[in-house]
């Protein structure tokens, strides 16, 4: 009572796991939109009865915690080995063009071309761990009210043409009247931007395999004493992707794909302190939902 549908199949997930679990065994267990718990079964006597018990505690926000002070370790680590040798590298091409006036005329301009490739693609590279590196710095939020709606619309804009090209629906699927949310608009309209180009790239990929149309809807909707904004895409292209791998650094479910567009969007989420969830709807959609907190203040 009082479950939506897929609360309900989440919290039957987990019912599920917790009754297969052992007596005497712990495990960590995930349920389907990626909280992780780790769970107990035991027993005691009571007058020469065993009385069973289970033991479930969240460690969800304690993991991500861990996790990303992990990988922001890392990223620093990576980032400061890889701008030194970027910097020495840019150095050391450079004071090789000097040489190229020594060369005959056709070798000057093969020597001068592959010089030229090997100084882009080092620009690549420290592009490349720049921007890992502004995920990991990334500023606290400057929370200021925001009409939700408004936001929604300009991304919609923005995205309108490329995807009418496209032959992909990109529109509202329900918006209600709801009241302005305390956010950093900027690091939000980032976050949103990126799920909503996931989404548009997921329906093109699933055209590209000979799915012709698709769409992409935005939903705004209240949700008790919040807000819950969903992005649903018909591309449905998750599949067995466990949910805690969608959101781990440098994963990603493109080809050739760094997985930053996620990593910057969780990052924005959790300090925000938003709960969010990305899977299949189990209907052929995927949906990514955002739930906003509503203060007094904010009504």
């Amino acid at each position: 009572r009082g479950l939506d549908a897929r609360a309900r199949e989440r919290s039957l997930d987990l019912i599920a796991q917790l009754d297969a679990l052992p007596l005497g065994d712990s495990r960590l267990l995930t349920d389907l939109e990626g909280r992780r718990y780790r769970a107990q079964r035991g027993q005691f006597y009571d007058r020469g009865f065993a009385r069973h018990f289970l033991m479930v505690e969240e460690l969800t926000a304690e993991l991500e915690d861990s996790e990303r002070a992990t990988y922001a370790k890392l990223v620093r680590v990576l980032a400061h080995e890889v701008n030194n040798t970027v910097a020495a590298t840019r150095s050391v091409l450079d004071s090789l063009l000097f040489y190229r006036s020594q060369l005959n005329e056709s070798d000057a301009a093969d020597f001068a071309t592959a010089i030229e490739a090997v100084k882009r693609r080092n620009l690549s590279l420290g592009e490349f761990i720049d921007r890992f590196t502004r995920v990991v710095k990334m500023p606290a939020p400057e929370l200021r009210p925001v009409r939700m709606k408004e936001m929604v619309d300009d991304i919609l804009w923005l995205n309108r043409e490329q995807c009418a090209s496209r032959g992909i629906t990109l529109r509202w699927r329900c918006c209600d009247e709801v009241p302005p949310v305390a956010l950093d608009a900027q690091l939000m309209e980032g976050a949103l931007l990126n799920i909503v180009k996931n989404a548009i790239e997921a329906v093109a990929a699933r055209q590209a395999a000979g799915v012709a149309g698709g769409h992409v809807e935005v939903s705004l909707e209240r949700d008790g004493d919040g807000l819950v904004l969903a992005v649903f895409d018909s591309a449905d292209l998750l599949g067995e992707v466990p949910p805690r791998q969608l959101f781990t650094p440098f994963f990603s479910t493109k080809q050739g794909g760094q997985g930053i567009g996620l990593m910057f969007v969780r990052e924005v989420l959790m300090r925000h302190g938003f709960a969010y969830s990305l899977a299949s709807t189990g209907h052929g959609e995927t949906r990514f939902a955002v739930r906003f907190s509503i203060t007094t203040r904010d009504l």
